[in-house]
Formats: C-alpha cells, structure tokens, sequence
C-alpha cells in the first residue's frame, strides 16, 4: 500500500492542483524554495489523514486559514484528495485503488471515500486497520519535530514510550473499570437499603391479606352485578340503536324523496328562470327590431310623403300643361300635325297673298297711272292759267322731268339693291333650310344619347337604392347581435361574480392575473385552472365538487420552472395567490380496486385530456364513488381510500363522516358552467356579427362602386343633356334665322313691288309731260275733257277695287301673320320642347309619373311589408309579454313550492339530525357499556350465569347491598395481594441483582489487575523493542556509536519506572546524556529514535518534512543511506492456513529537503513552485533537483557572507 497521488484544490497556498504526476512506490523527494509550499503539501497529507490536531471538529477560524487565499480573494469551498494503491488490500477495501477526500469550507467539514460519504471515526478506523496507529505519532514527522524530541525530558520520552506501546486504551480501559466498580458499589448499598425496606413491608401485608380475601368475594359479586346491570344497558342501546336505524332508514327515504321534489322544482325553477332570461331578451331584441322597423318606416313615410308630393307635381303639370310622355309623342305628333298644315296654309295663303298683292300692285299702278294721267290731266287744264307761254310751259316740264329721271334713277338704283337683298336672303334661307336638316338628325342622335344615360342612370341608381336596403337591414341585424352580445355580457358578469363568490378574494385576483397573462400570451406553459379542464354529467357535480374542494381552482402547469416564474410574477404584480400543479412533478400511483355497480372511482366519471391525467388522478385519484353511505363506510374501511356519494357526503379513509344537505344553488360547477355557457353564446355572437361587418363591408365596397357608377351615369346625363340643349338652341336659333330670312324676303319683294310700280309711274308721269311738250299751251280737247272726265269716275272705282283688294292683302297678311305667329310662337317652340323633353325625359309625362307611382307603390309595399313585420312584432311582443307573465307566475309559483319544499327539507333534516344525535347518544352509551364491561374484567362463567337471569332493576338492589358492605371493607389495603407479591418479586429480583453485583465487582477487579499487567508487560516490551532498534539504528547512523535507555526507577518497595534517560557515544566518545551533546548530535540521537519507533510500529508509508537541516554532512549521508534501504522492496514470509505465503513489500517515503543527500537516493523527484500567490508541484528529474539544491546553497551562502560582512 501507497500513496500514489495527491489532487489539491483550494487548500493553503494551493489554488488548483489537479494534475499530479502519480508517486513513486519507495521514495519520493520533494525540492523547492522555501515559502514555496512543501510544508503545506506535507499539511495536505496530514489534514486528509487526521493526523493530531485534524482528528476533532475544527472551528470556522481554522476552516478559513486552511483554505486558499489568492489575487481574487479567499476560497469559499476546498477540498484535498489522496488515491492510495490497495493492491495488497491493506486497506479492508474491495478496490485496487482507494480514493480518500476531504473537502472542507466554512460551514463544511466531510470526508468521501471513493465517492461516497464517510465519518472521520469510519476513516481513522480504517486507517488504523491498515497500520496508522494513533498512538504512533511518527508516521508524519512534521518540521521542528525532531528538535523538540531533543528537548524532551526523561518523563516525556517516557510517555512517549507509552504513547507508542498503546497503554492509552488500557488506561482508557481501566479508568472505565474503576468507574464501573464505584458505581457497583454504590447500587449494592442502594439494594441493601430497599431490601430491609421491604422485608418491612412484607411483614405488616401478612396481617392485610385475610381481610382483603373477603373483600375480594364480595368485589367479585359487585363486579358481577355490575356487569349484568352493564350488559343489560348494552342489549338495550343495541335494541335502540336498531329502532334508530330503522326510523333513520324510513326519514332517509322520505328525505331522499323530498330532496328529488326539491331537486326537481329547482330544476324547473332554474329552467323557468332561464326561459325567463330567454323572453327578456327576446323583448329586448324585439323592442330593438321594433326600434329599427319604426325609424325605417318614419324614413320610408318620409319617402312616400316626398313621391307623393312629386307625384302630384307631375300630374298637375301633366294637368295644365296637357302633356305627358305619350301624351307629349300624341301631342307631338298633333303639333306637328299642326306645324304642317299650318305650313301648307301659310303657304296658300302665301300664294292667295301673293296673287291678291300683285292684284293690288297692278290695281295700284293703274290707279297710279290713272292719278298721273289724271293729275297730267289737271296739270295741264292748270298749266294753262299757270303758264303764260308754251316756251315758259316746256321750261318747266323740263325741269320736271329731270327730276322725274333722278327720282327713277334713285328708285332703279334701290330695286337693285332690294334684288340683291332678296337673292342674299334666299341664298341665307337655304343655308337655314340645309343646317336644319342636318341639325335636326344630330338632335336626334343626341336625345337617343340622352334617352340611354338616362336609362343607366336610373339602373344604377335603382341598383344602388337595392344595395342600400340590404346594408341597412344588415345594420339592422347586427345591432340586434349587439344588444344580444350586451344582454349575454351582463348575465356572463353576474354568472362571474356568483363564481367568484365562492373564492377567496386572493385567489379571484389570482385567476384574473393568470387569465391576463395567457391573454397576453406572455404565460406560456399554462393550461388553465382544473375546473376549465374537465366536464361531467349534472348528476356527478355535486361529487365531484365536494370532493375537488378549492382544488377546483388549482392552476395546471407543464414544469415547475413555470409555476416558480408564475409565482413570481403575481408576487412583482402582487396579483393574488394561485396553487399551481406542475405536471413534471407528479408522481401518480395506480390504485387498484374492485369496481361494482356501487363503486367506481370518481375520476371515471370525468371527461378531460389525457394530457392531464396525472393533475385529476392528483385530486381524485384516491377517492372513490359510492352509491350509498352505508357502501362508503364499508368500502372506506377495507379499501383505506376516501369514499363520497352522488349527494356528496364523504367518508374519510380514516372513519370520518361528513355530509348533510348540499345547496346546489352555491354550486361553483353550476356556476362555471354558466360562466361558460355565456362565453360560448358571446363567442358565437361576436363570430356572427363578425361575418355580418365582414359582408357590410363587402357591401360598402359594393355600394361605394354603386354610387361611382350612379355619379358616373348622373354626370354622363347632365353632359348629354347639356349637349342636346346647347344643340337644340342652336337648332332652334336656325329656325328662327330661316324664318326672318323668309320674313325678309318677303319685305324686300313687297318694298320691290312698291319701288317698280313707283318707278312706272314716274315713267308714266315723264311720259305725260314729253307728250305735253309737243302739244301747244291750249285749252283741253274734248277728248282730253272726256278722258278726264272719264279718269275722275274711273279713279274712285279704281280706288274702290284697290280698297277692297287691300282688305283682302290685309285679311290674308292677318292670317298669314296669325299662322306664322302661331308656328314661331307656339307650335314650333312647343314641337322643340316636346322633342327636347321627351328626348332629355325631363318632361312630366305618363311614364315619369308611372315610374314616381311604382316608386310609391314600392314604398307602399316597403311600408306594408313594415307594418306587417311591426304588427307581428307587436303580437310576438304580447306573446312574449303573456309568456313573460305566465312563466313569472310560473316561477312563483316554483319560488312558493320551494320554499314549502325547503321547510319541509328542514323538518325532515331536523329530524334526520335528531335521529343522528339519538344513535350519536345511543353510540356513546353502547361504546360506554361496552367499555365498562371491559372494564369490569373477565368474571367466572358460573358467576354470571348465576345472575343472568335478574333484570336490571334486581342487580340494581343487589349491588346496592353489596356496595352497603363493602363499605365495611374501605380501611382495607385493596392492593394487599398485588403488593405482597410485587414485594416478594422485587426483594427477589434485588437478591439476584446483587449476587449480579458481586461477581461483577470481583469481575472489574480482576480486569483492573489484568489491564495493569498488561499495561506494564506492553511498556516494557516497547522500551525493549525501541531501546534494541535504538541502540542498532545509532551505531548504524554514527558508524559504531553506542546508545542506549535507561530506565529511571524511584525508590521504594514499588520500584516504579519515572522516566527513560539517553546515554550515548559517539565512536571513541565517552558516554554522554542529552543534555550534554550539540544540537547536531541531538538531532542524530533524536532521529534515531524516531526510527527505532518506527521499526517497532511499521507503517507503509512515511512523510518527513525537513528532518534533516541540523545534521552534518556525514550524519545526513548515513540517513539517506537508512532511507535508501529500507525504502527497498522486501520478501516477507507469512504463515496462513498452515501454509507460509512469501510477498514483496515495500515502504513508501516521502520527504522535503533543502539537501542534496536525500536527493541523491530518491527514486522520483518533484518540484514545489510559488507563483501569484498560488503553488503547484511537478515532477523533475535528478539533475532539475541537485540544481535547485545547488541555487539554495548558493544563496544562503550568499546570505552567509553578507550577514558575516555586517
């Protein structure tokens, strides 16, 4: 066995030491400066080995100066580690290799051996098995050691010597026995004192126990009367307690039946309060529908009052103006009926005008010929008396006629200039004509133009006014959804506040922070509380409730890491408090149990995700469902599970029963089932009107495109129109210009007319007077009187004729003007405006007025259809209301049969619990006669059979007679017997203890003898043993120097030794005593002795830490050579079994020196460095070492000389 490495870490100056080079199995030599950190390596060997001071529990202050201390601070936790080879099993291990640790911080202190904890006591015992006596203090040789050997006294080099030879356990021993015997001692006088006391005793219970033997009979007989009187209260409880149980059974059925009643009127109540509920809202929604019908008819009345209106504006215009749309096209065609015949009229009369005005020219220009002739006539009848010559006559006509030719000239010149006019007009007449030809064919492709936006304006508008409709009788349902959402909310909040109700304040605020969070989505690994998990038939909630208890409300998670965060959150939050369920951290044991029709277990009965199965096997696991209570009692008893019935009384596995009447209107279940029910019907309401806004939006699009299109169309309509006005202006602008260019030609002939016929005249009148010039200035002829005279009659005529004529121009010119009035003024604008409007569809007519009428009669139907829903409303609305009424009454009435029900539940409960009491009462006496007959004992048969046949009130007087002697008998000892023979039993016990006292005294003093003997017989082979190895070991160290120990005896009879002495010689010395040598010498002898104690306690291992500084050379020399040697393997010789068994062996040495001696024997080397305040050991080779020792030697050389100079 030896070490074969060491691992440090956080121990001393050693920060880590994890790699270690494994030790050599003979000697090992450990070099390095000093301050490096070899005596903390040797003290890391020690403090593992619980060498001396490392035996006890150490403090918290040398716990902390034993771990590391570097550049970041000090070392909370170190620990230090040693791997022995066991291969010759010195160690009582299985293992090749033993791996030892001690870890050690400021409030830890503990050893593992190979991996597994150890106590320090298991580890010294372990060790000492394997040859680390305690006792040996020199299997470590610590620094200074050796000196103080040096300075030891006789006495302590004896102690020494004692310590080593092991007399500490026989002291040890012997004090326990001296102890031992003192005490003895002391129970013997203590047993001799008891003893006289009941030898006392006995004697004065002699004189008790005959009075106490007719005290016995008569105790008998009372017991016996006793127990007839107690049997026969026991036989009536039990007779009672059957009646009870029968009543009980009778009550429980009429109960059982009466809670069904209730159940059921609940039942119905809950139903009817609910159908209840269901007609409110109905009201409510019929109330809004009724609403909503009742603006859309004011609306639509609105609409029917405006068509009206409109309606009755067209036909009123149709009325005065005598026109509709098919009228217009009748009237139209009447007027251009009209417009013709007028223009073949106009053009007759334009023609009868024409002919009656040449007439009248021609009439004119005779009448204007026969005026000149005639004023020619009369001129010249004047000339006579106005001329006095022919010559002074002719001057005159001359001059007359000049301007005569200028007049006509000037007259010829203007009926050119008329000619020209009238050529200009009619050229512009026809320009008309042209232009209104292909005017009026534009017109009409215009007022088609006009007819067709008018038409896709109408489509489009009515497809918008369709589209209107549908969004707001979509409007109208979702607001209908959203009072029904609004009504669903109140009864969801009120069903919330009932649950929460139930609950602690902490525990709601607790949910409601969870139930945020996983909104949020910031709870991540939460699946909600248990009562969100599951469901269950109604007739199970009542049980499974009871049986859940606040577990209802336990939060199921998926680790615990969950439930810390969570915990943490509402304690930030300060949300509440929560009990939550990691599901990682359940461990559910199956529960096996014989399942029949009156037992299941209760989770069965519940419907949830298998996910969860460990949380609701957590909770129901170990309850089971029974179908009565007597079931669950038994069930309860045998199967140690806790039992609980539909009506939710429980039996606890250990007995207890709880239960009564469960009010299911405090139900949590029933509550959450509302609360539950009312997020579903909102749930799917908010979905509905979700797909109601998805389609309103849908139709907005739609009906946003509608009024696009309708703006489109409108603009497109005002467009055509505006273009069929401008060009029906322009058409009509064209008619009036044909119409004054007619006019104008018609003007320009007649002033042509006039300007010829004056023009002729003036010819005529020019002609007259050339005539007269070549007639001579004289009276008249006849025929010239006759002319005149026949002019003067003819004129008037002819004047006459040119009146008449003239009437008749002007009749015809009035018809003529009359007919074109009548064409420029009516019939023409009106056949425009006819065309236009029928063209635009702006004019009242038929059609317009039909299309307002079926826009009324649509309203009419829109309003109809209205009513009619109103009206059905209103009779929904009464059958609601008498519904509404009926189903109050109803739930009345149900109120009424409650409470009756409830009274009556009452009654029976009272009487169930009277019941209870009594068997309760009844219970406690048979458990109390049960207990006193048990109490009375055992009696002979024959005895109670001879008093089984008295009744109760018979033992009653006898034991009342009894009793009455008994009491003569009270001075009597009643324990007589009992204590004379618990007396008797002890004096005898006492006797026995103290013949166990005796020997054992004699066995103490025999083993102290013994102990001494031993004691002496172990320090005198020591000292022999050590003062033989001693006196070899010196010689061998000093080359023939002679030592030996003396042993100091005092005088006296007893001779006993007080102390060792150490004589020594060098080689040729004297003999000397240690007191009397040098420090070398000392030391010499010291280690020497230190050896030879060795040799008399052998360990496999030795540890030595700079034995050697006091040495000279030669001495360190003979050391290492001893060292050297018996660091050697060794074949050792061994009988087991009858057989001798040879095995090689060897002694591990492991040693710090500042030398080169030890180095120069070691077989491994290893060098100790200090860096950074940390220190770390590796192997080296033989030269790396001397060359350490040589730096050393130098430097203290060095440091020699320098304290020499000072």
């Amino acid at each position: 066995m030896h070490i074969k490495r060491v691992i440090i870490k956080g121990f001393k100056s050693y920060a880590s030491q994890l790699d270690f080079d494994t030790f050599d199995s003979g000697s090992n030599v450990i070099v390095g400066k000093n301050g490096a950190g070899k005596s903390n390596f040797i003290e890391a060997i020690r403090f593992v080995l619980a060498s001396d001071s490392y035996q006890r529990k150490l403090s918290s202050e040398e716990k902390k100066t034993l771990l590391h201390t570097g550049a970041g601070g000090s070392t909370l936790l170190g620990y230090v580690e040693i791997e022995f080879d066991n291969s010759d099993k010195r160690l009582p291990l299985d293992t090749a290799e033993v791996v030892l640790r001690r870890s050690i911080g400021l409030k830890k202190d503990e050893y593992t051996l190979n991996g597994r904890r150890a106590e320090i006591s298991d580890v010294l015992s372990l060790l000492e098995s394997a040859g680390f006596s305690r006792s040996n203090p020199y299997y470590i040789v610590m620094q200074g050691q050796v000196a103080q050997l040096t300075k030891m006294t006789p006495a302590e080099r004896l102690d020494l010597l004692k310590e080593v030879a092991g007399t500490r356990v026989y002291s040890e021993r012997r004090e326990e026995s001296v102890k031992i015997m003192t005490e003895t001692l002391a129970k013997k006088e203590k047993i001799d004192e008891v003893m006289d006391m009941l030898a006392d005793r006995l004697k004065e219970l002699e004189s008790e126990k005959e009075e106490l033997s007719e005290y016995r009979n008569l105790d008998r007989e009372r017991r016996a009367f006793e127990y007839s009187i107690y049997n026969h209260q026991l036989q009536d409880c039990v007779g009672k307690l059957q009646s009870v149980d029968e009543e009980r059974a009778e009550q429980s059925a009429v109960v059982g039946q009466k809670y069904a009643e209730l159940d059921q009127v609940r039942n119905e109540l809950r139903a009817a309060q609910s159908d209840l509920l269901t007609i409110a809202d109905t009201l409510s929604s019929i109330d809004g529908q009724r609403d909503a019908l009742l603006e859309e008819r004011k609306v639509l009345l609105q609409q029917q009052a405006k068509a009206t209106l409109d309606l009755q504006d067209k036909e009123s215009a149709m009325k005065l103006t005598s026109t509709s749309k098919s009228g217009v096209t009748k009237q139209l065609r009447e007027i251009s009926a009209q417009v013709k015949s007028s223009h073949t009229k106009l053009a007759k009369l334009a023609k009868d005008f024409e002919a009656v005005s040449a007439s009248e020219q021609k009439l004119a220009q005779e009448i204007g010929s026969v005026e000149g002739r005639l004023k020619d006539l009369l001129s010249r009848a004047g000339r006579q008396g106005q001329f006095k010559s022919a010559k002074e006559r002719d001057a005159w006509i001359k001059k007359e006629i000049s301007d005569i030719k200028m007049q006509i000239q000037r007259k010829e010149q203007q009926a050119q200039n008329l000619q020209e006019r009238i050529r200009e007009l009619e050229n512009r007449r026809e320009e008309d004509r042209q232009l209104i030809a292909t005017r009026s064919k534009g017109l009409e492709e215009r007022r088609k133009a006009l007819e067709d936006a008018s038409a896709d304006f109408e489509e489009k508008k009515s497809k918008r006014d369709e589209f209107n409709s549908k969004r707001k009788e979509l409007w109208r349902e979702e607001s209908e959804i959203d009072v029904l959402i609004q009504k669903h909310t109140e009864h969801l909040r009120k069903a919330e506040r009932r649950l929460q109700s139930t609950m602690s304040k902490e525990l709601a605020a607790g949910l409601a922070t969870i139930d945020r969070l996983r909104s949020e989505g910031t709870a991540e690994g939460v699946y909600g509380p248990i009562i969100d998990l599951f469901d269950c038939d109604d007739k199970f909630m009542t049980s499974v409730e009871v049986a859940a208890g606040n577990s209802l409300f336990h939060v199921v998670v998926d680790s615990d890491r969950t439930a810390t965060r969570l915990v943490n959150t509402l304690n930030d939050e300060k949300g509440g408090r929560v009990t939550f369920i990691p599901l990682n951290r359940l461990e559910v044991k199956d529960v096996s149990v014989t399942r029949t029709e009156q037992v299941k277990p209760l989770v069965e009965v519940l419907r949830f995700k298998s996910t969860f199965e460990k949380a609701f096997m957590q909770i129901f696991g170990k309850t089971l469902l029974c179908g009565s209570m007597e079931v669950a009692a038994n069930v309860a008893r045998l199967n140690k599970m806790s039992c609980i019935t539909l009506d939710g009384d429980q039996v606890s596995s250990r007995g207890a029963m709880s239960g009564g009447y469960y009010d299911p209107t405090s139900s949590r279940l029933l509550a959450h089932k509302e609360v539950k029910k009312f997020k579903d019907m909102i749930s799917t309401a908010k979905q509905q009107r979700e797909e109601l806004r998805t389609r309103i939006s849908q139709l907005d699009q739609r009906i946003d495109s509608a009024v696009a299109e309708v703006a489109s169309a409108d603009a497109q309509r005002i467009k055509s129109r505006e273009d069929l006005d401008h060009f029906d202006l322009s058409c009509r602008n064209a008619a009036k210009q044909q119409l004054s260019s007619e006019e104008g030609v018609i003007q320009a002939n007649r002033s042509l007319t006039e300007v010829r016929v004056s023009v002729q005249a003036l010819k005529d009148t020019q002609a007259s007077l050339e005539q007269e010039m070549t007639m001579p200035l004289t009276e008249m002829s006849d025929d010239e009187r006759n002319e005149l005279q026949d002019l003067s009659k003819k004129l008037p005529k002819l004047r006459q004729q040119l009146f008449e004529i003239g009437q008749k121009r002007i009749s015809l010119e009035g018809e003529k003007t009359e007919v074109e009035n009548a064409l420029s003024s009516h019939l023409l604008p009106k056949q425009d405006q006819l065309e236009s409007a029928l063209a635009s569809g702006q004019l009242p007519d038929v059609d317009d007025a039909a299309h307002v009428r079926a826009e009324l009669e649509k309203i009419d139907e829109k309003l109809q259809t209205l009513n009619q829903k109103i009206d059905a409303l209103s009779e929904k609305k009464e059958e609601s209301r008498t519904q509404e009424s009926e189903l109050r009454s109803a739930v009345e009435a149900l109120a009424a049969q409650e409470d009756a029900l409830s009274s009556e539940v009452d009654v029976q409960s009272r009487i169930m619990d009277k019941l209870m009491n009594k068997r309760h009462n009844l219970t406690q006496k048979r458990e109390e006669a049960t207990k006193r007959l048990r109490e009375v004992g055992s009696l002979p048969a024959d005895l109670t059979a001879k008093f089984s046949g008295k009744s109760s009130a018979e033992c009653l007087l006898l034991l009342h007679s009894t009793n009455q002697k008994l009491k003569g008998y009270s001075h009597v000892n009643k324990k007589a017997f009992d204590q004379y023979t618990s007396f008797t039993d002890q004096r005898e016990a006492l006797v026995q203890r103290k013949q166990e006292l005796d020997e054992s005294e004699a066995a103490i003093a025999n083993l102290v003898d013994t102990l001494d003997h031993h004691k002496d017989e172990a320090i005198e082979r020591t000292v022999k043993g050590v003062s033989k190895y001693f006196s070899e070991i010196f010689s061998e160290l000093t080359n023939g120097g002679k030592a030996s120990l003396i042993k100091l005896v005092s005088e006296g009879k007893q001779k006993e030794v007080k102390g060792i002495e150490i004589n020594v010689s060098f080689a040729a010395g004297r003999v000397q005593k240690m007191s009397q040598l040098s420090g070398g010498q000392a030391s010499i002898v010291a280690l020497s002795l230190i050896f030879a104690i060795q040799r008399c306690d052998p360990a496999p291992f030795y540890v030595f830490d700079e034995i050697d500084p006091a040495l000279d050379d030669s001495h360190r020399r003979a050391v290492a050579l001893m060292i050297q040697k018996a660091s050697e393997p060794k074949i050792i010789q061994r009988v087991e079994s009858g057989q001798v068994i040879s095995e090689e062996t060897q002694t591990q040495f492991i040693m710090t020196t500042h030398r080169p001696e030890l180095v120069e024997i070691a077989d491994k080397h290893y060098l100790i460095a200090f860096s950074n305040r940390n220190s770390s050991i590796n192997v080296v080779n033989h030269d790396e070492a001397m060359s350490v020792i040589g730096l050393e030697s130098v430097e203290e050389s060095a440091q020699a000389d320098s304290a020499d100079a000072e």
